[in-house]
C-alpha cells in the first residue's frame, strides 16, 4: 500500500516537468520561427557608381530588396585591409577629407536586421579635379584669347595645350595664344592640375576647342587711288575691290576719313550691313557715296571690316591730300566753267546771238562791279579782253588782272611773281592755263589756252557766236604783222 501511493505522487510531478520543458521549447521554437520570418535576407548591393571630387568620394548604387541599412568598407590602394567607414539608411555614400588621386576600394553590404547580405565586388575610386570647361576661344587680331569658364575647386593651376604643345602653366584662368600665323587653324585644350605632398595630380583634359586667328585683306581693281597723292578739291573717284576674311564679316564701311579729325566725311562713308559672309564687293558702298568737293586738307580714303566678334579691322587705308590747285588749273577750270554753252556749230562750243552763260554775267558782275554792261560790248557777248579778265579775276589767281592789250602787257611785265613771259613761238610749247594774244595794226586779240589743240575767247565770226575754238586758226608765229605773246601763270 505504502509503495502504490508513492508511485501515484509521482506520476503528476514527472507530467508537470515535461510538459513544462516542452512549452519552453516550443516557445523557443516559434521565437526562432517568427524572428526567422520577420528578418529575411536583403538581396545583393547592385548597380555602384562613383562620383568624386578633389577630396571626395561618392558612392550611389541601386536600393536592395529587404534592406533597411547598407554597410561600406574601404581598402586602401588596391590589396588594403578593408575597414568599415559608414552605415547608411539610403543608397548613396560620401567619403570626405581624401588626398586628391589616392586610390582606395570600396564594398557595400546591405543589412537587414541583424541578417546581411554578400558585399560587392571591389570597386575602385580616387579623389579627382573636376575637368575645366573651356570657353569657345575669342579669335582677335591680337592672337586667340583662350577662357576658363569657371575655377575648378581645389586647382593650384592650369596648363594650356596647342597642337598637342604646352603653351602655358598659370593660376590665371585666361590665355592669350599671340604666336599664331594668320588663317592657320589649331586645336587647344586645357588641364587643371592639384599638388598633394610634392606631388601633382591632374585633371582629365578639356573638350577640344578649334580656333585660327582672323585675317582681313582687300583686294583693288579698276583705281590709281595708290598713285594718288594730291587733290584739287574734287572728290576722289570711286574705289572698287573685295573684302575678304577667313571668318564671318557682319558689317563693312568705306568712304573717305577726315585724318585731322578722324571722323568720316559727311556724305562721303556708305555701309554695307548683314554681310554674314566671308567676302564682300567694295563697288556697291562706292556708287553711294555722293561727294563732289573736298575743302583743303589730308585724308583717307579707308574700308572698316566689322568682323563677328565685334572686331573693327582696318583692311585699307590711302593717304592723300587736297591742296590749293595752282593757277593755271584755276584758269582753266574756270574758262570752261564760264564759256557759251555748246550749240549745233560746227565750231566746237556755240550759242547763236552770243548770249553768255548765266554764269558768265554773275561772274562778270562780282569782279567787275557796275561793269556788266562790258558784257555786251560786241555780238560776240562781251570783248576778248573782258572775257579773259573775268576768267583770270574769277579764279581767284590775279584778282587785278586788267582790261586791254596794253594794260595785259604792262601788267604781266611788271609781276613776274604771277606771270611768265615764255617766249614760246610754237603752239606745240603752249600748256594750259597760258594766256595768249597777239597785236596786229591797232587791234589784236586774247585767249586762254585750254590744252588739246582748243582756245576759250570771246569771238564774232561770220554768223557764229563763241568761245571755245580750235587753236590752229589764231596761233601762229610772229610775222611783220602781228606781236605775239604768251603768258604763263607762275606755278
Amino acid at each position: 500500500m505504502i509503495t502504490w501511493k508513492w508511485k501515484w505522487r509521482t506520476v503528476p510531478i514527472v507530467l508537470i516537468i515535461t510538459v513544462i520543458i516542452l512549452a519552453a521549447f516550443m516557445v523557443t521554437a516559434g521565437f526562432f520561427v517568427v524572428n526567422a520570418m520577420q528578418y529575411e535576407k536583403p538581396g545583393p548591393v547592385k548597380g555602384v557608381r562613383t562620383t568624386a571630387t578633389y577630396d571626395t568620394v561618392t558612392l550611389t548604387w541601386k536600393p536592395s530588396e529587404n534592406a533597411d541599412s547598407y554597410i561600406v568598407y574601404r581598402g586602401a590602394g588596391r590589396y588594403g585591409f578593408p575597414v568599415k567607414v559608414g552605415t547608411v539608411k539610403e543608397p548613396t555614400f560620401t567619403d570626405t577629407e581624401l588626398e586628391t588621386g589616392e586610390q582606395s576600394y570600396y564594398r557595400i553590404c546591405a543589412v537587414n536586421g541583424k541578417r546581411r547580405g554578400g558585399k560587392t565586388p571591389r570597386v575602385f575610386a580616387a579623389p579627382t579635379l573636376e575637368t575645366p570647361e573651356l570657353t569657345r576661344p575669342n579669335m582677335t587680331g591680337e592672337g586667340i584669347y583662350l577662357a576658363i569658364k569657371d575655377a575648378v575647386p581645389g586647382a593650384s593651376g592650369y596648363q594650356f595645350y596647342r597642337d598637342g604643345k604646352l603653351l602655358a602653366d598659370q593660376k590665371d584662368l585666361v590665355y592669350l595664344d599671340s604666336d599664331v600665323e594668320v588663317g592657320k587653324s589649331h586645336c587647344y585644350r586645357a588641364v587643371a592640375y592639384r599638388f598633394v605632398e610634392k606631388k601633382v595630380s591632374a585633371s582629365k583634359l578639356s573638350v577640344k576647342r578649334y580656333a585660327r586667328k582672323p585675317s582681313v585683306e582687300i583686294s583693288l581693281r579698276d583705281s590709281n587711288i595708290g598713285e594718288l597723292s594730291q587733290l584739287y578739291g574734287e572728290a576722289p573717284f570711286q574705289v572698287t575691290g573685295t573684302v575678304k576674311s577667313n571668318t564671318t564679316i557682319r558689317k563693312v564701311e568705306a568712304g573717305v576719313i577726315d585724318t585731322a579729325k578722324d571722323e568720316w566725311m559727311e556724305g562721303a562713308k556708305a555701309i554695307s550691313s548683314d554681310v554674314n559672309g566671308m567676302t564682300c564687293d567694295i563697288a556697291p558702298l562706292g556708287e553711294k557715296i555722293h561727294m563732289e568737293t573736298l575743302p583743303l586738307g589730308s585724308y583717307e580714303y579707308r574700308v572698316v571690316a566689322t568682323l563677328k566678334n565685334g572686331e573693327r579691322k582696318t583692311v585699307t587705308a590711302h593717304p592723300f591730300e587736297v591742296i590749293e590747285p595752282p593757277g593755271s588749273v584755276k584758269i582753266v577750270e574756270t574758262a570752261t566753267q564760264l564759256a557759251w554753252p555748246q550749240g549745233t556749230s560746227k565750231k566746237v562750243y556755240s550759242y547763236p546771238n552770243g548770249n553768255p552763260t548765266d554764269a558768265f554775267k554773275e561772274a562778270i558782275d562780282r569782279v567787275y562791279p557796275g561793269r556788266g554792261s562790258w558784257g555786251k560790248q560786241t555780238r560776240a557777248g562781251a570783248s576778248c579782253d573782258v572775257f579773259v579778265g573775268t576768267v583770270i579775276r574769277a579764279s581767284g589767281y590775279d584778282p587785278d588782272f586788267p582790261r586791254g592789250l596794253d594794260g595785259v602787257v604792262k601788267h604781266c611785265a611788271s609781276h613776274p611773281e604771277l606771270w611768265e613771259d615764255t617766249g614760246i613761238t610754237s603752239q606745240s610749247d603752249m600748256q594750259p592755263g597760258d594766256v595768249v594774244f597777239h597785236t596786229y595794226g591797232g587791234g589784236g586779240h586774247i585767249m586762254i589756252y585750254l590744252g588739246d589743240n582748243l582756245l576759250a575767247n570771246a569771238h564774232y565770226v561770220g554768223k557764229t557766236f563763241g568761245v571755245v575754238e580750235k587753236a590752229s586758226g589764231y596761233v601762229k608765229k610772229r610775222s611783220s604783222t602781228k606781236t605775239y605773246k604768251v603768258y604763263r601763270p607762275v606755278e
